[in-house]
């Protein structure tokens, strides 16, 4: 099964300074905001997320952050559901070719709740919902603070639980910060 989760991200990003004597950026300028939205697409169903961020550079190429996600699904039309939650981020970034493209890697922990109403039935259905996506992939340098990414995440709690990932597959996003 192919799910496809597309992500468009407006996140301002600051750099640090490496060590060749260039100052470090003010306190405010490693801040970074944005957010992601997206779509789900599987041969079973689809879906809409979005996910809000708010991000804090520790270093040049790590960084930390809280996110919150609405997200909505129907399942062949056996179910909808509406899921939600907040929790940190954490973010590495290696520069291959510096100033022009190299890898991210990126995992998040979210905790938040599931809603579901099955098609036959009335009444929804709440539970509490953990997940914890973890992947990579690559990014490219845009301008001064612009990037163009792509990355894959796999709900590691979820692989196996059709409920909340029904193929298994990765989630892509596909984003730009600035």
């Amino acid at each position: 099964m192919l799910s496809l989760l597309t992500s468009y991200s407006l996140t301002a990003q600051t750099r640090q300074a490496d060590n060749s004597g260039t100052p470090e950026p003010k306190l405010f300028n490693r801040f970074y905001y944005g957010g992601n939205f997206g779509f789900t697409i599987d041969e079973g169903g689809t879906g809409i997320l979005a996910q809000p961020i708010i991000g804090y550079r520790l270093t040049a190429d790590f960084s930390a952050g809280l996110n919150i996600y609405y997200e909505y699904n129907e399942y062949k039309r056996n179910y909808i559901a509406h899921a939600y939650g907040i929790g940190p981020f954490v973010r590495y970034e290696v520069p291959v070719r510096p100033d022009i493209f190299g890898l991210v890697f990126h995992a998040e922990y979210s905790y938040g709740g599931n809603s579901v109403k099955y098609t036959n039935e009335r009444d929804w259905h709440s539970t509490n919902l953990q997940r914890l996506p973890l992947g990579g992939g690559i990014f490219i340098q845009t301008g001064a603070r612009g990037r163009f990414s792509v990355v894959a995440l796999w709900d590691v709690i979820n692989l196996n639980n059709n409920q909340y990932n029904n193929s298994g597959a990765p989630s892509i996003r596909i984003g730009y910060t600035f």
